[in-house]
């Protein structure tokens, strides 16, 4: 498995939801420490489970470091940052074909997937 790109996204992501006074870049380096002192597994932890679907692809990597983290990879890329604490608010909600709804805010993570080259192929 090759070293996915960290999206833009997926910093925001960890500043709003892991540490809001991290600066951008300092972020970034936090997200890239998950990446490459975790764990990848291609399903979720059961906090997460009732609140994303397994979709093809999709790779879930979590760090003994930050335990309630979770980076979501798919298509090459670390497109979110999840948390324990984000998934046990109850406005989250899991649709049949792998939406995750918050507030009104779809997240599909299959769209990602004719963005981002295969991490294989990306070399």
């Amino acid at each position: 498995m090759r070293f996915p790109r960290i999206t833009e996204h997926a910093v925001e992501r960890y500043i709003s939801r892991v540490d809001t006074s991290a600066p951008f870049e300092e972020a970034r380096s936090s997200v890239a420490r998950i990446i490459t002192g975790g764990r990848v597994r291609s399903t979720p932890r059961h906090w997460m489970r009732s609140h994303v679907r397994t979709t093809p692809g999709l790779r879930y990597v979590y760090c003994c470091e930050q335990p309630d983290v979770c980076a979501l990879v798919l298509g090459g890329a670390v497109v979110t940052i999840l948390t324990h604490d984000l998934c046990r608010r109850p406005h989250m909600v899991t649709e049949d074909d792998g939406r995750v709804t918050r507030a009104g805010n779809v997240v599909r993570l299959d769209s990602y997937r004719h963005r981002l080259p295969d991490w294989e192929e990306a070399a």
